[in-house]
């Protein structure tokens, strides 16, 4: 809270420009520019071995997930320069502690108008204090997901398409968003995996951009999939080395086979992507390769070790 009444009162002495400094343990924030506020920027924000996204859309943000428990301070940080005030949308994809775990700091530092959640609970202490955050975050509606259109202004809108509720695979349950600007669309699965995709074949749509389900795991972007969302290019949040072998080389040969160009957080760090509503472009051309699959993450640490 202290720090809401904080950027409050910088906003309110500086009325023109406002400009925030701040350390981070895995992400910088993109150098800042008025001129973009009339674009659509997306944030895959690198938080290891986890999930974080933000769009930042002129005064309506949106904010998909936060990454695990230490990523909290590095997500309130990096998304500090771009918040209007308050974050219009928050999406908790699923309760998982790499997604959720840092969504309590979140809470705690903006003001939030609304949380859309999959619905479940969990008994682990990342859940526990996401959702004592989430009940002592003033005037928040907390929403279950259901199919909707939400309205983010100059034609773009965000649609969450509810299709799975409780299965006992709690990434099934993810929360799915579309988001659509102009001729660019961009699909979010949280931790969706094949037996949840089949579910949603009639109910989605080719895309430009997939953010890639699961961190790329084995189990998730299966072959039916990704032919009917037949994404261009495909973003991985993931950290380096990693327990999970995460991407996993079967689901990059399968997006590869769809002729999907990749890109990974935990080869880039951050990776910002801007529309205008014609065309989207990257902050990086750094595509990734079989040789970028998690297995080789591993290899080439103990492989390191060995020769230490």
């Amino acid at each position: 809270m202290v720090r809401k009444w904080m950027y409050l009162l910088v906003c309110t002495i500086v009325l023109a420009t406002t400009i925030f400094t701040g350390t981070s343990l895995a992400a910088e924030p993109a150098e800042y520019d008025n001129e973009m506020d009339s674009k659509m920027v997306i944030h895959f924000i690198d938080v290891g071995e986890g999930d974080c996204t933000f769009i930042d859309f002129g005064e309506y943000e949106v904010l998909i997930d936060a990454g695990s428990n230490m990523a909290g301070e590095t997500v309130v940080d990096y998304i500090e320069p771009y918040v209007d005030g308050s974050l219009d949308l928050v999406i908790a994809t699923h309760v998982h502690h790499d997604h959720i775990g840092g969504m309590d700091d979140v809470l705690k530092a903006y003001d939030v108008k609304e949380i859309i959640h999959s619905g479940d609970t969990y008994n682990t202490q990342s859940y526990l204090d996401f959702y004592d955050a989430v009940l002592a975050e003033p005037n928040c509606m907390y929403t279950e997901d259901e199919d909707r259109i939400i309205d983010m202004g100059n034609g773009a809108t965000l649609r969450i398409i509810d299709g799975i509720d409780g299965s006992e695979n709690i990434n099934d349950n993810s929360v799915i968003a579309l988001l659509e600007y102009g001729v660019t669309k961009v699909l979010f699965t949280g931790d969706l995996e094949e037996s949840g995709e089949a579910y949603y074949l009639n109910l989605l749509e080719p895309v430009q951009v997939l953010k890639v389900g699961h961190h790329g795991s084995a189990t998730s972007s299966g072959t039916n999939f990704l032919s009917v969302v037949n994404p261009q290019i495909g973003i991985i949040s993931a950290g380096y080395a990693n327990n999970s072998i995460h991407p996993h080389i079967r689901a990059m040969r399968r997006l590869f086979q769809a002729e999907t160009e990749l890109y990974g957080t935990f080869k880039v760090g951050c990776i910002v992507m801007t529309l205008d509503g014609e065309s989207y472009s990257l902050n990086t051309s750094q595509t990734l390769q079989y040789a970028d699959a998690g297995i080789y993450h591993i290899i080439r640490e103990f492989e390191g070790e060995v020769w230490k």
